[in-house]
């Protein structure tokens, strides 16, 4: 099972594949569709509901991108409600979906024009060359393996099928908001797997996990907390993913680690900064707010965080510090610093 994960799509899924995705370009959705028209397609496997959006209405990137599971409508829901934050440094590393693209020959990567020839598929122009993604959260958009494949072929076909009743009511991909959505869902009937519609209410949130792996020795923060100072200081703080990735191999899965910077709000000093990995950082990253505080004697009036992770992550220390922390919807200093960061590790 675990091999069948992560392994290549064979020769026939592909061409499924590009059959599927051939057939949904040829209809042009975009032309009547916006990208918050909203409906589900469900995984016959795992019953994971991918909620579609179709692109291109702008005339900008044609495609459709499928979110996965209520983690992925969260983003859907949250970028059509507040539209693309394209200041956050975390545009487009903090997503779970899959996504299929049509785009010009030279956006595309060698393993994609390899498939391509063995199929013996030719494409000529802008918006005609399909390229197939996977985005999972703190990773490089990545090749599908044969089960998203797979998934990925039912998704397009199954746009095909509301997309074109979308053409006469548009009602029916209409963003929820809180009612059922109209998801595709395969039934087994008469030894034939027939897809019909299905009224289902949105998932509900993932609750946020809790926390077991950061500890933190309470007897030693009360005596760092008694040693600094309070002060009338503001401190601002972010937890993001860096803007290089890492690849051990070639063929692996290219990584984003995680990094933590801390700025005073009024000064622009950067007070701390750190990188770790997916599996420690949480550790990491609340030794280093004690650390900061222990070293410089001084306690903050106030934390600053914009995402409710960093807030969740520095809540309990910062009250054992004895700090106030609250959730803030923009940290221009440390925009402006990962901005400079970003466009540093671009140029090297």
């Amino acid at each position: 099972m675990g091999q069948t994960k992560h392994a290549p799509p064979s020769p026939e899924v592909w061409k499924e594949l590009y059959e599927a995705a051939a057939r949904f370009r040829s209809i042009e959705s975009w032309n009547w569709l916006y990208d918050s028209s909203t409906f589900g397609v469900q995984d016959p496997v795992t019953k994971t509901v991918a909620y579609c959006s179709v692109m291109g209405a702008l005339g900008e990137l044609h495609g459709l991108v499928a979110y996965l599971g209520a983690e992925g409508l969260l983003v859907l829901e949250k970028t059509a409600l507040d539209g693309v934050d394209y200041n956050d440094i975390n545009l487009g590393k903090d997503v779970r979906c899959l996504m299929a693209t049509f785009e010009s020959r030279r956006h595309l990567d060698k393993p994609d024009l390899k498939v391509i020839r063995q199929l013996g598929l030719s494409f000529r122009g802008k918006h005609n060359w399909p390229k197939f993604r996977s985005y999972e959260p703190g990773f490089f958009p990545w090749y599908l393996n044969e089960r998203e494949a797979i998934f990925l072929t039912a998704i397009l076909q199954q746009a095909v099928d509301v997309c074109l009743r979308a053409k006469d009511d548009p009602d029916l991909v209409l963003m929820a908001d809180g009612r059922p959505y109209l998801v595709r869902v395969a039934k087994l009937e008469d030894g034939d797997i027939v897809w019909k519609d299905q009224k289902m209410l949105p998932e509900p949130p993932p609750e946020p996990d809790v926390d077991t792996s950061t500890h933190i020795d309470e007897l030693q923060l009360a005596k760092i907390r008694n040693l600094a100072r309070t002060t009338d200081d503001v401190w601002d703080a972010d937890v993001f993913y860096t803007p290089a990735c890492i690849q051990e191999d070639p063929k692996s899965r290219p990584r984003y680690p995680l990094m933590s910077l801390w700025v005073d709000h009024k000064t622009g000093l950067i007070l701390g900064s750190e990188m770790a990995e997916h599996s420690d950082y949480k550790q990491a990253f609340v030794d280093q707010l004690i650390n900061i505080v222990e070293q410089t004697k001084v306690r903050p009036r106030q934390i600053r965080v914009k995402r409710e992770s960093a807030y969740r992550l520095y809540q309990k220390v910062a009250s054992g510090l004895g700090i106030t922390i609250r959730q803030v919807q923009n940290l221009g200093r440390i925009e402006s610093i990962q901005f400079e960061l970003a466009d540093f590790l671009a140029q090297h």
